[in-house]
């Protein structure tokens, strides 16, 4: 009964080990998702702030422009001071030079305050990017880890695969059947529990005192199942 009982708590044991190394490279993709994910927010973050950067900078070569065509109205007007021939005409001509003037004027301040807009959507460039090159390079370095990570999982799930078919081959076919229908009716699908100080390590209950010294003798015969949780289950000598 020993040597079936390790036979059995080997198999299980290389079972868990499959389900653990499974849902590693299941969730593997998913971690790929979330790297592709955050590197693509930080190039979105970049990106539009480098669209912010390049829209104030049209704006102000725009209110470049539109200054030095009002200036250029200013200076015909000027010119065209000598030419007029009443005062009434003369002071009209002063106050549309005055009008064009202070459209400069407001001109000149919008690109002033412009330039402080500029200046801090450069440094907010500056710093999307820096966290770009500093993020980037740690989510590539994740993704290369979690690549030969998965890489090495896929050799070790074939080699459990291969040790789980060994170890099942040891294992009669009624043996067999007990084991299977036992795992089926757990959710974590953990056939075996050991048995510690009378306590069934899978459902953490006592087991019937005349059960556990049935256990410990290491007696022949049916394999023994805990009354609450259908586990089979054994024991180890806790010495």
């Amino acid at each position: 009964m020993k040597i079936k009982i390790q036979t059995l708590v080997e198999l299980q044991s290389t079972e868990i080990e499959i389900r653990r190394v499974e849902q590693a490279l299941a969730a593997a993709p998913e971690r790929f998702d979330a790297i592709t994910a955050e590197r693509q927010g930080l190039t979105e973050a970049v990106e539009a702030a480098e669209a912010h950067l390049a829209a104030l900078n049209k704006r102000y070569r725009e209110l470049e422009r539109e200054a030095r065509e009002q200036q250029d109205r200013a200076a015909k007007r000027a010119a065209r001071l000598h030419e007029v021939k009443t005062n009434k005409e003369y002071q009209a001509t002063l106050k549309e030079i005055d009008d064009i003037k202070a459209v400069v004027l407001g001109i000149e301040d919008e690109m002033l305050a412009l330039l402080d807009t500029i200046d801090e959507a450069k440094a907010g460039l500056k710093e999307k990017e820096q966290d770009f090159a500093d993020r980037d390079q740690a989510l590539r370095e994740e993704a290369a880890a979690v690549e030969q990570a998965m890489e090495e999982d896929r050799k070790r799930l074939e080699a459990l695969r291969l040790r789980r078919e060994e170890i099942a081959g040891q294992v009669d076919s009624a043996l067999m059947s007990v084991y299977l229908r036992a795992q089926v009716q757990q959710r974590d699908r953990r056939a075996l529990a050991e048995v510690v100080n009378a306590v069934c390590q899978g459902c953490h209950m006592n087991i019937p005192p005349q059960l556990y010294n049935e256990l410990q003798r290491q007696e022949q015969g049916d394999l023994k199942i805990c009354p609450l949780c259908q586990r089979i289950i054994y024991w180890q000598n806790e010495a």
